[in-house]
């Protein structure tokens, strides 16, 4: 479970970024403070601890000790042993500066050709790749890697294998230190629009190796066919009308079982997301709820609507470790409040068992109304796509991104057609259901993104 924490922090900080933001940071921010981190900063990826862990083990003196016996025999066949695993070593470390077109790299990755004088021609070697990191270096590194160049020049024979270690040295704490020049470079041209296609991006790419890590393909195919159904097509509206069935259910979507809502693997890492709609259209619901149960003093006027709904969305936001803060009491109180009962014990009575009743999950007025909320949104979403706002990101760097900048949340709310379902014509609650769209839209998006290809094989 290598990958799993690091994925779900990772799409929490992409689909939901103001959660997991600390106050008045932004994502470039914390790209930038991830890049710089010690080693034993726990958000770095595995693969970056482990190249670091053989780095050290590449500094260690009992290494070059043993380096350095080895170039010193008078047996060619000794040299070129150990030249072989140095340059495994060095072709390692700089494939991310130096192009796979540049001559050096073949040098580097191909098998060292017999020899009387290994030592020499892989000294010969060593100069060409430290020009070439010459002219790919930062100006402030220009003196360091001069400095390499003058120990390999004009060397005895009898130095040779103490200046060729001594430069490999070298050029391995110079290379890390040319890979973070050319992240802070990046990173210094970057927007925050692209800082969030790039975490987008890094979440995805997680998301695939913490499932693959935990099950086999063939599982996560099966899985997948199961929830959907056995001969259902895989397209977006049937995507979204399993979604819908998903998030309209009494029990609490989970991708772990055991669950009488179990999600497949391919959604693990949105079951956050999904559960925050499910509470969502539920509290929605409930407001709707309580609103049948008081007659407004002026046509569609439910000013308590909105302290009731705020309540109930807070709670409903919240991750599934924080505790809950709403009582029914409190609810029962701005019913009571609104229906103008506050002098009428008997009448206060018999409207908090109203409320208590309505809420309960088997109450007839709260399965109508959630029943016509679940339908609306699933009519909504089967109906065509939305004129497309988005456009891909073209990174500074000039890669390209095929990222959905509708995938904003407050992006896709604001853009939604206002939705009328019957029993939610408040505005308060109209405006509730165009945020859940918004945010389902985004969920399936995320989903036929990240896993598009691999569904289309299922």
């Amino acid at each position: 479970m290598v990958h799993v924490n690091d994925a779900f922090y990772l799409h929490g900080l992409a689909s939901n970024p103001s959660k997991h933001l600390p106050p008045g940071k932004s994502l470039l921010s914390i790209i930038s403070a991830r890049s710089t981190s010690s080693d034993d900063d726990h958000n770095q990826t595995q693969a970056k601890k482990r190249i670091q862990e053989q780095v050290t083990q590449l500094a260690t003196r009992a290494f070059w000790d043993e380096a350095f016996e080895s170039l010193s025999s008078p047996t060619p066949a000794v040299q070129l042993s150990r030249l072989r695993l140095l340059n495994n070593d060095l072709y390692e470390v700089v494939k991310p500066l130096i192009p796979p077109s540049y001559p050096i790299m073949d040098t580097l990755s191909d098998p060292l050709s017999p020899t009387s004088a290994p030592l020499v021609s892989a000294a010969g070697h060593l100069r060409e790749l430290v020009g070439v990191l010459r002219e790919r270096c930062a100006p402030t590194r220009d003196a360091e890697l001069d400095e390499l160049m003058g120990r390999l020049k004009d060397v005895p024979s009898v130095d040779l294998p103490r200046a060729y270690v001594d430069v490999v040295k070298g050029i391995l704490h110079i290379a890390e230190k040319m890979k973070e020049d050319m992240t802070d470079f990046v990173l210094g041209t970057w927007t925050e629009s692209d800082a969030k296609a790039w975490v987008k991006q890094k979440a995805m790419d997680m998301e695939h190796l913490a499932v693959f890590e935990l099950f086999s393909s063939k599982a996560v195919r099966d899985s997948f066919r199961e929830w959907l159904g056995p001969e259902t097509p895989i397209n977006k509206k049937t995507l979204a009308s399993r979604v819908i069935k998903a998030i309209g259910s009494q029990s609490p979507v989970s991708p772990f079982p055991p669950s009488d809502n179990l999600l497949p693997p391919p959604l693990m890492f949105s079951s956050h997301d999904f559960l925050r709609i499910q509470n969502l259209s539920q509290a929605i619901a409930i407001v709707a709820s309580l609103r049948s149960l008081v007659r407004p003093t002026h046509d569609n006027d439910y000013p308590w609507l909105s302290r009731v709904w705020t309540l109930l969305e807070i709670e409903a936001d919240k991750d599934i470790w924080e505790p809950a803060e709403t009582k029914l009491i409190n609810l029962e109180d701005e019913v009571i409040q609104a229906a103008s009962l506050n002098h009428d014990s008997e009448a206060q009575s018999r409207l908090r068992d109203a409320v208590q009743r309505t809420l309960r999950k088997d109450s007839p007025v709260f399965l109508l109304l959630m029943s016509r909320l679940l339908a609306g949104l699933e009519a909504r979403l089967a109906e065509e796509d939305p004129p497309p706002s988005q456009i891909p990101i073209q990174m500074r760097t000039g890669r390209k991104l095929q990222i959905n900048t509708q995938n904003d949340a407050k992006d896709a709310e604001h853009k939604e057609r206002e939705l009328i379902v019957k029993g939610f014509e408040d505005p308060i609650l109209k405006e509730a259901l165009r945020k859940v769209l918004g945010k389902i839209r985004i969920a399936i998006a995320w989903i036929e993104e990240s896993w598009g290809d691999f569904l289309e094989e299922v």
